[in-house]
């Protein structure tokens, strides 16, 4: 008596889900993906059921979470892609300045910290940094910073946010300008600083709101190394997020 064994079916593998970290918002990517494990009887982003081995989607929201799920008869595997956005033209690398030196010196020091929309470090990020004829490549610090020495009259330069090396339109390109930070009284000043240095003071309003009050305490525990700070605006505190 013969007969063939029977093998039972693999599940499927997610081997890896990608596509840029960080887009405008609205504009039109490519996740793509790769399986592994038995063949898949269906493919499903977000719930759609799609084909092959990517998929063009529109990230709006901040993060936006794509979800792939991989099914077959032996079994399910799944995989989430996050993808930050911002809007086009806004102060999405946080603050740059450079820390003038004195006559001994021959240089300056480029300090840029990158944060994403809830205040968090955008660490491990590639970059090129295109400034006072040099050209200075990197990934950022685990504290979100790139930080180089400049020519000491540098006024500008490109910095370029790479996410997706095989995708140039993926990258993002802004125009680092070392000129003076928001400056002024009151409120609005300070709200437009805190925005400017990576804090999310909000909308700058001129008036003290719950996201300001958090953008102070987030101030101080990381530049002045306060312990449990408080939201309130003193003078000092006031001087100090100005630079005066």
């Amino acid at each position: 008596m013969s007969g063939k064994a029977s093998s039972e079916p693999e599940p499927p593998r997610i081997m890896a889900i990608e596509g840029p970290d960080q887009v405008v918002q609205g504009t039109e990517i490519e996740l793509r993906w790769k399986l592994g494990g038995g063949a898949p009887a269906k493919l499903k982003v977000d719930g759609r059921e799609v084909t092959g081995n990517s998929y063009k989607v529109k990230p709006v929201a901040d993060p936006t979470v794509y979800r792939l799920t991989v099914t077959n008869q032996a079994g399910t595997a799944t995989a989430e892609k996050w993808i930050g956005t911002h809007a086009e033209g806004t102060c999405v690398s946080g603050f740059a300045e450079v820390l003038l030196p004195d006559e001994s010196q021959q240089s300056a020091t480029f300090h840029l910290v990158l944060r994403d929309d809830l205040g968090r470090p955008r660490r491990a990020v590639k970059y090129r940094l295109q400034i006072g004829g040099k050209t200075l490549e990197g990934t950022t610090a685990a504290n979100g910073a790139i930080e180089h020495e400049v020519p000491p009259d540098v006024q500008s330069g490109d910095l370029t946010l790479i996410f997706d090396e095989a995708d140039d339109a993926a990258n993002l390109t802004y125009k680092v300008s070392l000129g003076a930070a928001p400056v002024g009284d009151g409120v609005r000043a300070v709200q437009e600083k805190l925005n400017c240095l990576g804090y999310g003071a909000g909308a700058p309003t001129g008036e003290m709101n719950e996201a300001t009050r958090e953008a102070i305490r987030s101030f101080k525990r990381e530049q002045l190394d306060f312990e449990n700070p408080t939201g309130d605006l003193d003078h000092e505190t006031h001087a100090l997020i100005l630079g005066n």
